[in-house]
């Protein structure tokens, strides 16, 4: 993989694989991979990411209050926690004490970044199934850069997965 820290300025692409895997790329080429975010099974939250500089468990907690775990792959202790409000904008907080805000725009919210402060670090754009990346501020550290681009994909593909499965629901209940 590339490291994400090697990319300034460069467009990354979030692209789908089969079994619930995406594939993150940079623009430079179509064997560039960046990242790696793949589910465990065919449903649940639990996934996990990779990239050059480390590997991450995501698992999404809560019912009324929502929030996201991150634990280096084989931990038991959370590395950063992203907690939701009801419209989906959030707060990401590492344990190091690092915090960014998650904020979501544009219709069915096809645009989200995270911040530091008034900051802007990286943005994302939806396109159907894949997603533009743009990484704004590299002066966050490769590993929270990594987290953040693992991260920024892993909540809306969970929320999505999760709005269906209630449509869902709400369709079979009312026929």
């Amino acid at each position: 993989m590339l490291p994400i820290t090697q990319l300034p300025n460069q467009s990354l692409r979030w692209t789908p694989r089969p079994g619930r895997t995406y594939v993150l790329l940079a623009e430079s080429g179509p064997d560039d991979e960046v990242g790696r975010l793949f589910f465990s099974g065919k449903s649940g939250s639990l996934a996990k990411g990779a990239t050059a500089h480390g590997e991450w468990t995501f698992k999404r907690e809560g019912f009324l209050h929502p929030r996201i775990t991150v634990r280096h792959t084989g931990s038991d202790d959370n590395c950063a926690a992203l907690v939701l409000s009801d419209g989906g904008n959030g707060r990401l907080n590492f344990a190091s004490g690092d915090e960014f805000s998650f904020s979501t725009g544009g219709w069915m919210q096809s645009h989200w970044s995270f911040l530091r402060g008034c900051t802007e670090v990286m943005r994302f754009s939806r396109d159907g199934s894949s997603c533009d990346v743009e990484i704004l501020n590299a002066g966050v550290g490769p590993e929270k850069l990594s987290v953040m681009v693992l991260l920024g994909w892993y909540a809306p593909l969970l929320a999505a997965e999760e709005a269906a499965v209630i449509a869902s629901t709400v369709v079979f209940a009312t026929t």
